[in-house]
């Protein structure tokens, strides 16, 4: 009994995350709606995290490999549901999960708006006002459009339009990432990330 009481002691001073960090499932939380929004790695969907390996994910969903298809920005995508995807580089971790707007019937409140902001000022304002400026921004408006505003703390927006489609007709994603792989990506990218007025 000692013996477990030091340990309990032991574990609270030396990992306190492993007992204290709440997760917060996407399809059952508000989470854009939060007064304090949590960080992506306490975020799952359908039980889901970017920490979870894809082989928990087969067997949780009794899915097989097979499912995986060639992606157009990473090797190897796996459709779990409608709007759905985990990205993954070597099929044994999940790189980041990847939420469009099919998802919207599943998520709940402010959480959803992400969804409506096609027009791109529209956009940046509306993840200013709810998460804060972003921590590095790409944008590129050639005959693709692409956006991708990145967080720090784990998410990803990404906004893709063709020249085929309407100033409206853009896609939008909501993504989750680990940290470490933002500041790669970023790094890759060349991007420097934005200085707020506080800096």
């Amino acid at each position: 009994m000692k013996s477990i009481l030091i340990g309990t002691v032991l574990a609270i001073f030396l990992f306190p995350g492993l007992l204290f960090s709440q997760t917060y499932e996407i399809t059952e939380t508000d989470i854009f709606g939060m007064e304090k929004i949590p960080r992506a790695e306490n975020v799952t969907i359908y039980g889901i995290s970017f920490n979870t390996s894809i082989e928990a994910v087969m067997k949780k969903f009794r899915r097989t490999e097979s499912g995986f298809r060639t992606g157009a920005r990473f090797p190897f995508v796996f459709k779990l549901a409608p709007g759905f995807d985990i990205h993954s580089t070597d099929k044994k971790t999940i790189h980041n999960l990847s939420l469009d707007v099919l998802f919207v019937r599943w998520m709940k409140g402010k959480t959803t708006e992400f969804f409506q902001y096609k027009n791109i000022d529209a956009l940046k304002e509306f993840l200013t006002s709810t998460l804060g400026p972003p921590d590095y921004v790409f944008s590129s408006h050639d005959l693709i459009e692409m956006d991708m505003f990145f967080y720090l703390k784990g998410y990803v927006f990404l906004r893709i339009r063709t020249g085929l489609e309407g100033r409206e007709g853009a896609q939008l994603f909501l993504e989750l990432w680990p940290e470490e792989n933002i500041k790669a990506k970023v790094k890759e990218m060349g991007l420097e990330k934005i200085k707020t007025p506080n800096q």
